[in-house]
């Protein structure tokens, strides 16, 4: 249950910068597009016609890469932590992998797990079954939208991808801004 929540929560966070960073944004004046790290890396492997932007064939083969990557790391780590080889992770199993993770990384997966539960399990039994776990996913996506759309119209727009990506930046680097509020006070 916990390691179902960390690669959801892993697979959200993945696809949320990739789509942040795969899209096309506006030219700078100069007619040239800012590219970051990432982004250059992105734009070297998948962006075949040398445009400088992802066209949709391309953003699909960097989404399907992405999820590939994503599957083969989640493959590594119950082969790792499989101790009986039945390619899953038992209750114990899961626990042994919890317990090898660095202490405030398995602090913030169970707080975010508590936080998870007492708004997703319906049910009361301490545990999210498909249908919860479907509900939290959308509601994920939701609110990522929503922080995104800062304009209200119910999209998001490169700007606002673009402003996306610099809160995640700033959060990650131990900045206070990146759950700013949109402007007009929500």
């Amino acid at each position: 249950m916990k390691m179902q929540i960390v690669w959801m929560l892993v697979g959200s966070a993945a696809l949320l910068v990739w789509a942040g960073m795969a899209k096309a944004e506006p030219q700078d004046a100069d007619g040239k597009r800012p590219v970051g790290p990432i982004r250059a890396r992105l734009l070297e492997k998948f962006d075949k016609d040398g445009d400088g932007k992802l066209n949709k064939e391309e953003r699909a083969a960097a989404r399907d890469t992405l999820k590939e990557r994503i599957h083969e790391r989640r493959q590594e780590f119950v082969a790792k932590h499989d101790t009986d080889g039945d390619g899953q992770l038992s209750p114990e199993e899961k626990k042994a992998a919890l317990d090898s993770l660095p202490p405030e990384v398995r602090q913030r997966i169970e707080e975010h797990r508590q936080k998870i539960l007492a708004e997703f399990d319906t049910d009361g039994d301490g545990k999210l079954n498909e249908a919860e776990r479907q509900a939290a996913r959308e509601a994920v996506r939701e609110r990522i939208k929503d922080r995104l759309d800062r304009n209200d119209d119910g999209k998001v727009g490169p700007i606002e991808r673009r402003m996306g990506r610099r809160a995640w930046r700033r959060h990650r680097s131990g900045g206070s801004d990146a759950g700013a509020p949109k402007p007009g006070g929500e």
